[in-house]
C-alpha cells in the first residue's frame, strides 16, 4: 500500500508535466478592424434630429465616435457581434453641415482601427427636373430706315429686333408677300430686309406693312407703324431767308426749310410744293424727306417776297408755312450785328471726312459753335450727340472758318451747327442745317 503524501507528491508532479507546457505561450494579440462605418442621412439638420451611426468590424472591441463641433467622445453598442450602434441628437448649439467630418475608432487591447465617414450627414435633394415649354418667338421692334423719296427705284430697308435664330419675313400689302428678313449676324436677333420699289408699285398713306418671326410651330407678328398711329403733322422749320429779313440782291438768294415729322412716318417728297409770290417754283427745287432748297436763278428786284411751302407725311398729315422777306439792291441795310454762312448752304447735302463751314460778320468777332449730330430714323429710334464745340474770333475782314469731322459716315445723318456772334452789346444767333449724303 503507498502511503498517502507519496501519492500527493506523484500527482502534483504529474500535473505539472501536464500543465507547464501550456502556460509558456503568450495568448495572441488581435488587431481590430473596421469593415464599414455609415450613418442614415436625415432629411434636415436641425436641434432634435436624431443621427444614427453603424459600424461593422471585430467583435468583442470598444467602439466610439467623434462629431466635428461635438465635444464629448460618443460611444458605440455592440447590438450583434462586430455590429456596433450610437445615436446622436442634435443640439440647439451645434452646427452641423452635411459634409460635417465624423471618425470612428475600434479599440481591442492597446491597438486601433479608425474611419472616417464617407457619406454626407444630410440628403441630397435633387432639383425637379421640369419639361421646358415652347417659348413663343417675339418682336421687340419692326421698323423701316426713311427713305430720301418714294419713286420707283428707291430702296427700303426693314429692320425687325425679336428672338434670334428663327425665320422672319415681311409684307407690304398691294405690293408684294413673303420677302425674307436675313439674321445679321446669325444668333443676333436682328433681321434685315430690303425691297426696291417698282415703278407700277401704289404705296398709299399709311400703306400696311407687317412681318412674321416663325419659331418652331410658333410665330409672332407686328405692324409697321406709320398710319394709324401717326397723328401729328410734320413741322416746317429753319426757314431761310429769316421771316422780316432784307438781303441784298447782289448776291444769289438760296430758299431753305427743314422739314422734321419726329418719330411720325416720315415726309413725303412727292407732297411738298414751294411757292415764290405764288408762283411754283417746286419743279426747280431741291427736295428729300428731310429739307427743301431752292436757290432764285437771278438777281431780284427790290421789294417784298412770300414764301409758302406746303407737304405731308406719309400718314396724309398735311403742314404748311408761310414768311416774307425783303430784297434790295447793294448791301442789306440791316445795320446790326450780321452772322452769315457762306457755305455750305443750308439744308445741303454733304459728303467727305470733313466738313468745313465759312461765313463772315464783324472785324474782330466772337464766334461760339456747337455742333450736334442725330440720325432720323422712322419711330423712337436714332441717336443725337453733341460732337463739335469751338470758340473762335473773325479776323480783319470779319471772315471765319471752322472745320469738324462726322464720327458716322450714315446716309440721312443730320449735322445742327449752332453759331452765336458776340461783339461788343450786340449778339447774333444762325443755326446752319446738314445732311449727310
Amino acid at each position: 500500500m503507498i502511503p498517502v503524501h507519496t501519492l500527493f507528491v506523484s500527482l502534483a508532479l504529474f500535473l505539472g508535466t501536464v500543465i507547464a507546457p501550456g502556460l509558456a505561450q503568450a495568448a495572441p494579440v488581435v488587431t481590430p478592424q473596421i469593415d464599414s462605418f455609415e450613418v442614415d442621412a436625415v432629411e434636415r439638420l436641425e436641434a432634435g434630429t436624431d443621427l444614427v451611426f453603424t459600424l461593422e468590424g471585430t467583435p468583442a472591441s470598444k467602439a466610439t465616435l467623434r462629431i466635428t463641433g461635438v465635444k464629448r467622445i460618443i460611444s458605440m453598442q455592440e447590438i450583434e457581434p462586430g455590429i456596433y450602434e450610437a445615436e446622436y441628437t442634435i443640439k440647439l448649439k451645434d452646427r452641423l453641415t452635411a459634409n460635417t467630418v465624423v471618425r470612428a475608432s475600434l479599440r481591442r487591447g492597446s491597438r486601433v482601427a479608425t474611419a472616417k465617414l464617407d457619406q454626407p450627414l444630410m440628403i441630397a435633394k435633387a432639383a425637379p427636373v421640369a419639361t421646358p415649354k415652347p417659348v413663343p418667338p417675339v418682336i421687340e421692334q419692326f421698323r423701316m430706315a426713311p427713305a430720301q423719296e418714294m419713286d420707283p427705284g428707291t430702296e427700303l430697308k426693314f429692320t425687325l429686333k425679336g428672338t434670334p435664330n428663327a425665320k422672319a419675313a415681311f409684307a407690304i400689302e398691294g405690293v408684294a408677300e413673303n420677302l425674307p428678313l436675313v439674321e445679321t449676324p446669325a444668333g443676333s436677333g436682328v433681321y434685315e430686309g430690303r425691297y426696291t420699289i417698282r415703278r407700277n408699285d401704289n404705296f398709299p398713306p399709311g400703306v400696311n406693312i407687317t412681318a412674321t418671326l416663325v419659331l418652331g410651330e410658333q410665330s409672332a407678328h407686328a405692324r409697321l407703324e406709320q398710319g394709324d398711329k401717326d397723328k401729328e403733322p410734320p413741322v416746317i422749320k429753319n426757314q431761310r431767308p429769316f421771316d422780316g429779313e432784307t438781303v441784298s440782291s447782289s448776291n444769289p438768294v438760296i430758299i431753305s426749310a427743314t422739314l422734321d415729322d419726329g418719330s411720325g412716318s416720315g415726309v413725303d417728297p412727292r407732297s411738298v410744293r414751294i411757292l415764290l409770290n405764288d408762283r411754283d417754283v417746286t419743279r426747280d427745287s431741291s427736295i428729300i424727306a428731310s429739307a427743301i432748297k431752292y436757290q432764285i436763278p437771278q438777281g431780284l428786284e427790290r421789294g417784298q417776297y412770300r414764301v409758302e411751302i406746303l407737304a405731308k407725311d406719309l400718314a396724309g398729315n398735311s403742314a404748311r408755312a408761310a414768311w416774307s422777306f425783303a430784297a434790295q439792291p447793294g448791301e442789306s441795310a440791316d445795320q446790326r450785328l450780321p452772322l452769315n454762312i457762306y457755305s455750305p448752304a443750308n439744308n445741303s447735302e454733304v459728303n467727305g471726312d470733313k466738313i468745313e463751314v465759312r461765313g463772315r460778320s464783324w472785324p474782330n468777332t466772337n464766334i461760339d459753335v456747337e455742333v450736334e449730330a442725330s440720325t432720323a430714323l422712322v419711330g423712337p429710334f436714332g441717336f443725337k450727340q453733341n460732337i463739335f464745340t469751338k470758340s473762335l474770333q473773325t479776323d480783319s475782314g470779319g471772315y471765319f472758318d471752322f472745320a469738324f469731322e462726322p464720327p458716322i459716315k450714315q446716309r440721312g445723318t443730320r449735322y445742327e451747327a449752332k453759331l452765336k456772334a458776340s461783339n461788343g452789346d450786340q449778339t447774333k444767333e444762325q443755326t446752319l442745317i446738314l445732311f449727310q449724303r
